[in-house]
C-alpha cells in the first residue's frame, strides 16, 4: 500500500497484536473472567430522570461477553451476583458515579442506583473470592485492560 491514496488506510500494527496477544481467555479454578481493554473508560453522568439503559441478554461467560451484544449475567461463574461487558462494547459508558441511575431490560431486570466502584481487581492475581459481597448487583468491566477491572455496586431501587 502507499500513501498516495489517502482513502487506504493501513492497519495498524499494534491493535492487530493487542487484539492477538490481549484476546479475551477465561481461567477456570476461581479466577476472574479476562476482559480485554482498548480504551480509557469515558465516565458518563447520568441523571435520574434519564437513566442509562443495559440490556443482560444472557447468562455465561466469556464467549458470551465477547459477542458484544449487552451484559452477561456472570453469577454461576463468580458465585457472586455479578453482570459483566466490555469496556469497548458499552462497558466505557456505563455510570460508575454514586446515585446515578441504571435501568437493567432482559436477565437481572429492574432499576438500580449506583453506589460507586467498589473494587478493583486484577485477573491475574484476584479471584472470585476477592469480589466484594453483600450488594445486590455488581457491574464489572476494565478499566484500563485485565490487570485493571472494576467493580461497580448496585442496589435495586424498583422492579
Amino acid at each position: 500500500m502507499t500513501d498516495a491514496n489517502p482513502k487506504t488506510l493501513r492497519p495498524n500494527r499494534f491493535v492487530t497484536i493487542l487484539a492477538i496477544v490481549g484476546a479475551a481467555f477465561l481461567i477456570t479454578a476461581g479466577t476472574l473472567t479476562a476482559i480485554r481493554s482498548t480504551a480509557a473508560p469515558a465516565d458518563t453522568a447520568h441523571t435520574p430522570g434519564n437513566p442509562y439503559a443495559v440490556n443482560v441478554w444472557t447468562s455465561g461467560g466469556q464467549d458470551e461477553i465477547d459477542d458484544c451484544k449487552g451484559a452477561v449475567d456472570l453469577t454461576k461463574l463468580y458465585g457472586v451476583r455479578t453482570i459483566a461487558e466490555h469496556d469497548h462494547c458499552g462497558g466505557d459508558d456505563f455510570p460508575k458515579n454514586a446515585g446515578a441511575v441504571v435501568r437493567l431490560t432482559g436477565n437481572d431486570a429492574g432499576t438500580y442506583r449506583v453506589d460507586g466502584v467498589v473494587a478493583h481487581l486484577n485477573g491475574k492475581k484476584n479471584t472470585s473470592a476477592d469480589i466484594p459481597r453483600g450488594y445486590d448487583l455488581i457491574y464489572q468491566t476494565c478499566d484500563t485492560g485485565f490487570t485493571n477491572m472494576s467493580f461497580t455496586a448496585l442496589t435495586k431501587i424498583r422492579p
